[in-house]
């Protein structure tokens, strides 16, 4: 944006030149002011372009969730085709919380750290009127990296690459009151692609979007003894993420 920070002080030194010639001319005339008040408007304007763009050098911290909640209705129908029971069934939860630290190493296109820690709980099997789960709780180190295209004046369209290597401890429920815990460690390699990220001000930005494609790798450990590791790829819609970067 150095080009368009030329035009506004050229703009603004023709405007100060402009004045003082005003301060020679009596009266000052109803177009003079207009023509004043036009160049101040359109400095201002450029200036606040250059403002609101991601340059090379800026910085960032940020904190956000993630979050995949809600649930499916199950429908039983019998051999004649006739509804034998409707029921809710729960769905796989998320919720994920994330600190960390964003720079901009070229003019839109930035790398970031965050550390997130996250729950997960996958429905396994129903017992009686109980359902079994899967639980994860873990801590995991995310770095990625983002390039913004911008779309409207603060509006960008900003997709994200990033790699989650992730350490935690897994509960496999036996009963509604028992379950047996192991450690696991993995990573994953995914794609935020329905991204957008709004400056709201000079210091502070909202990024947000849905969705994630995602390759992932998961080792289970037992007494320190490599026992199953599973490898899978999903693309899921409904995974929401928001974030607040807070620029300085």
């Amino acid at each position: 944006m150095v080009g368009l920070d030329y035009v506004a002080i050229i703009l603004m030194k023709l405007l100060l030149n402009y004045k003082n010639s005003l301060t020679l001319q009596v009266p000052i005339t109803l177009k003079s002011i207009i023509m004043k008040k036009l160049a101040l408007l359109l400095g201002i304007v450029i200036l606040s372009l250059n403002v609101f763009c991601q340059n090379r050098g800026d910085m960032y911290i940020m904190t956000g969730a993630k979050a995949s909640l809600g649930k499916i209705e199950g429908t039983t129908y019998n051999s004649t085709g006739s509804v034998v029971s409707t029921e809710k069934e729960p769905m796989s939860t998320y919720l994920g919380i994330d600190v960390g630290f964003g720079y901009f190493v070229a003019k839109n296109f930035r790398l970031e750290l965050a550390l997130s820690g996250y729950y997960e709980k996958n429905p396994r099997e129903k017992a009686s009127a109980i359902w079994l789960n899967n639980k994860y709780k873990g801590f995991c180190v995310c770095p990625s990296l983002s390039y913004y295209v911008r779309l409207a004046e603060k509006f960008y369209y900003a997709p994200e690459i990033g790699v989650n290597f992730d350490f935690g401890k897994y509960s496999y429920d036996e009963t509604y009151s028992t379950s047996w815990n192991c450690p696991y460690r993995g990573y994953s390699i995914y794609a935020n692609l329905v991204a957008f990220m709004y400056r709201v001000g000079p210091h502070f930005g909202l990024w947000a979007g849905l969705g994630e494609l995602s390759y992932s790798y998961r080792g289970y450990y037992d007494e320190g003894k490599l026992f199953y590791s599973v490898n899978s790829t999903a693309f899921s819609l409904n995974k929401a993420f928001v974030v607040a970067q807070i620029y300085f």
